[in-house]
């Protein structure tokens, strides 16, 4: 945790963010794992399939003509890769009908590059893009994102294993994420064990902007490619991480009372505060000049100024 506290990005451009799907450490017999996405359950395929006929196609739909759609980054865990290829194939799906949406799948995007080399493949694909000006297209290449990691700066794990502080925080709380992250914005990621010991975990603040600074990375990757087209960043992280990402941009930081504002729901209820599974934080963009930043979550607009 050494390094110095991230700032938010200069420039973003506009962004949707969402959580992985109902991932295979809840799998049970009603609800077993996905036989094609081994890291989520069936009902996990079914919550990503919805994600993208509801909240991806509404924020395309309502995106500017010639919009480019990256759905680009994810994390260390495969459970967001596979959430995010999920994506695109529905949206493929839905593509046959319409004539103002094309959409490469991580598939197709995969069988160009064989075909033709990842230097070739890519600029196929962009020409392909900017010879269709006037239609909407989703470029479906979930890539790992080292700012979004679950290892990044060992914020949640260090070779593989569970950090002490995420160990002894669900410890804590019997298993409980929904009851931990909680505990984590409240506490500012620092943590007294029952035995007294103090341990420091990472801070929520420094985590929704470290997400944003990697959010950053793809954004700028994929307006080298494509130029001046409209171009929405689609990324797929993680339940706390994620909290910690909708309240920041909400609010400008993240203090416990803004995370339970921002939430929306009785502070009783705190199994169901945290991002659903496969929820969406839409509509980001932030100004390079006045760091603006307007979000739309849980039914409701912000605007803010983050720090």
């Amino acid at each position: 945790m050494g390094e110095r506290p991230s700032e938010a990005p200069e420039e973003l451009g506009m962004t949707s963010l969402s959580r992985h799907a109902k991932p295979l450490r809840n799998a049970s017999e009603a609800d077993p794992a996905s036989p094609d996405f081994p890291e989520l359950t069936q009902k996990g395929v079914e919550q990503a399939e919805e994600t993208a006929q509801t909240d991806l196609l509404e924020i395309l739909d309502r995106a500017p003509e010639g919009t480019v759609m990256f759905i680009g980054a994810k994390t260390d865990q495969e459970r967001t890769g596979q959430t995010a290829e999920i994506y695109g194939n529905k949206l493929k799906e839905i593509a046959h009908d319409r004539k103002d949406l094309i959409v490469f799948t991580k598939s197709d995007v995969d069988q160009i590059v064989q075909a033709q080399g990842t230097t070739k493949g890519i600029a196929s694909i962009t020409d392909l893009i900017h010879k269709n000006p006037d239609k909407k297209i989703v470029v479906d290449y979930p890539l790992y994102i080292k700012q979004l990691g679950y290892e990044y700066q060992n914020r949640w794990t260090q070779n593989g294993k569970k950090t002490e502080y995420f160990d002894e925080i669900l410890k804590k709380h019997n298993g409980s994420h929904a009851k931990g992250v909680h505990d984590w914005i409240k506490k500012d990621g620092v943590l007294t064990t029952d035995d007294g010991r103090i341990i420091e975990g990472p801070k929520p603040e420094d985590v929704a902007k470290q997400y944003l600074e990697g959010i950053k990375r793809v954004h700028d990757f994929a307006k080298e490619q494509i130029g001046d087209r409209p171009i929405i960043i689609h990324g797929v992280g993680h339940q706390w991480d994620l909290d910690a990402v909708a309240t920041y941009l909400a609010k400008g930081h993240v203090t416990y009372a803004d995370f339970i504002e921002v939430m929306g729901r009785s502070g009783e209820d705190v199994d169901r505060h945290p991002i659903g599974e496969s929820e969406v934080v839409s509509a980001i963009t932030i100004d390079p000049r006045t760091k603006q930043a307007t979000v739309s979550y849980r039914g409701e607009s912000y605007q803010t100024k983050l720090n």
